[in-house]
């Protein structure tokens, strides 16, 4: 298969750069505090009640989806749960733990 020639200067071979002789001489400063940039940032309004929750409390969802939701939605809050499959009055639900 032949380029067209609009395509051809894409594909021709670019010189490699050459080596730099001396290492550039970036200053590492320690410390520095991110200015806000002045956007205001809503944030995502979780439906779980992890803000109530001590260590060792639970709730219970109805699908293995939501349990996933749960798990992603804690771990933006900085927050470690545990999941497990159960059955209650003969349906499977998944109990959310939060373990930290």
């Amino acid at each position: 298969m032949k380029l067209p020639d609009t395509l051809r200067h894409l594909f021709k071979k670019q010189p490699f750069p050459k080596k730099v002789s001396e290492p550039l001489n970036y200053v590492v400063e320690k410390n520095v505090q991110i200015p806000d940039d002045g956007r205001k940032r809503a944030g995502r309004k979780t439906i779980y009640p992890f803000e109530r929750m001590e260590v060792g409390d639970s709730f219970i969802v109805r699908t293995h989806a939501q349990s996933c939701n749960a798990r992603q939605s804690a771990r933006r809050k900085g927050m470690n749960i545990l999941t497990r499959a159960t059955e209650v009055d003969g349906e499977k639900v998944w109990r959310v733990w939060r373990i930290e």
